[in-house]
Parts: C-alpha cells; sequence; structure tokens
C-alpha cells in the first residue's frame, strides 16, 4: 500500500493554485454506536448544511469560519468557480 496521499496520487492535483486548507465539519449526534453516529451525521448534512466551519491551513493554524447569509448563496449558486478535490 502506498504511503502517498490521495492528492499526491491525482495528476491534476498541479493544477490548482492556492494554499491549502483542511476544512472540518463537527455534527454533535446522539448514537448507539458510531456507524449509527456517522449515519445520523450524514443525514442530518443531508437535510440542513451547517454555516460554520473550523478551517485549518498547511501549517496546522485553525479559525473558525461562519458564512453569512449572501456567501452561502454564492457559494451554491452555478456561476462560483471553486476548485474541489
Amino acid at each position: 500500500m502506498s504511503d502517498k496521499t490521495e492528492a499526491e496520487l491525482d495528476t491534476d492535483f498541479d493544477e490548482f493554485e492556492g494554499d491549502h486548507y483542511q476544512v472540518t465539519i463537527t455534527v454533535d449526534v446522539i448514537a448507539s454506536n458510531p456507524t449509527e453516529a456517522a449515519m445520523l451525521a450524514y443525514w442530518s448534512l443531508n437535510d440542513e448544511l451547517p454555516d460554520t466551519f473550523e478551517v485549518k491551513n498547511a501549517e496546522g493554524e485553525s479559525e473558525e469560519v461562519t458564512l453569512t447569509d449572501e456567501q452561502k448563496q454564492e457559494a451554491l449558486a452555478d456561476e462560483i468557480e471553486l476548485d474541489v478535490l
């Protein structure tokens, strides 16, 4: 098994411009086991997207970002240009 990350194996990865960020979405649920917890989190995210995210840069510095209603609408607009891995 290779130790390379999916991004390192992706030949198109070098075409992306910008800095690397890790975005974490935390969903608090009460469940009887890890699988049920994951399923409840999936259901929750499918039903209603959060507007607050923990964003960590490549240096490990973390910041909480809350999107405004305008930013959420822009993110869901068809014309936005995002590089999503």
